[in-house]
């Protein structure tokens, strides 16, 4: 039951990807403005410098890390996935993964009006995804070394 679940969670999650890629910039670029605004609206700050290149800025910075997270995501996801079905280098598998995926991801957005495929993109999904199997790994280590039912 537990196999189906990760893998019905893994293959949502590429999809998701795959849906968030395929949106033109100008729909892209609306899905930051808004959490720009949301976070805006729960934090506000005083700004002394030209509003324009702040607003830039952070909404660089917003698809910048929903790359990296979105990919720490797949990252974990494909791990557990590799872990159920007891394939040798769960940990690597997940990595390669997640890599391959992220250069996909990024040669499909080549065909997206509006937007483009960039090296720097996967290697910020690459990180994120390393970033997500680490912490797994970590979790998992700690998990069993601090298990009360040895």
């Amino acid at each position: 039951m537990i196999k189906k679940i990760y893998v019905t969670l893994w293959v949502l999650w590429m999809l998701l990807i795959f849906w968030f890629s395929s949106q033109v910039a100008q729909d892209s670029q609306g899905m930051s403005d808004q959490l720009l605004a949301m976070i805006e609206h729960m934090f506000p700050v005083t700004r002394s410098i030209d509003m324009m290149r702040y607003l830039d800025h952070m909404s660089f910075i917003i698809r910048k890390l929903a790359h990296f997270s979105e990919y720490a995501v797949l990252g974990v996801l494909t791990v557990l996935c590799a872990r159920e079905f007891q394939l040798k280098n769960a940990y690597i598998l997940g990595f390669i993964w997640s890599v391959l995926y992220a250069c996909s991801d990024e040669f499909h957005q080549l065909f997206v009006p509006g937007r483009s495929g960039q090296f720097i993109d996967v290697c910020i999904d690459s990180s994120g995804a390393l970033f997500g199997i680490l912490c797994l790994w970590c979790c998992l280590y700690i998990r069993e070394k601090f298990s009360l039912t040895k």
